[in-house]
């Protein structure tokens, strides 16, 4: 019987796997780059042994390319719910006041996205205090003064 919280004997969940294997080189390629990443870190820190990302993902490289197609489909997918509205109704388009709305809708939820892979990254790695300040910086100049 597998102890409680052990791994061994789980459930085979591939796709729950294979998520938690590029959100932890997701953070990895992040913070220490790819040359830096390492793959033996990668593994211990998402629970999962070499070989099993060696079988998903080929090498590295072809875990850092998993990872940033997961970025792009994410951000298309972000685009497409973000811009459909304007192609479903032209009202939006048609007033110069709910256009400049609907883009500022836009930039913000744009903006939280990146902000929330920003975050999520920069929560591992302290070493990206610059990248705080910019954050700090553009908040107060563009998001707290237009409210």
């Amino acid at each position: 019987m597998p102890e409680p919280g052990s791994k061994r004997g789980r459930g085979h969940d591939a796709e729950k796997t294979r998520e938690t294997i590029l959100d932890t080189a997701e953070a990895a390629f992040a913070e220490h780059g790819f040359d830096g990443a390492r793959i033996d870190a990668i593994a211990r820190a998402s629970g999962y042994n070499i070989s099993l990302l060696f079988q998903y993902f080929g090498d590295k490289l072809g875990l850092y390319v998993a990872v940033l197609k997961r970025i792009d489909r994410e951000v298309t997918a972000l685009q497409e719910r973000l811009l459909a509205p304007m192609f479903e109704d032209e009202a939006i388009v048609g007033s110069v006041a709910t256009f400049k709305a609907f883009l500022e809708t836009i930039v913000r939820a744009y903006f939280d996205y990146l902000l929330d892979h920003i975050l999520r990254i920069s929560a591992r790695s302290r070493r990206s205090c610059t990248r705080h300040r910019t954050l700090d910086c553009f908040d107060r100049t563009f998001l707290l003064s237009s409210r």
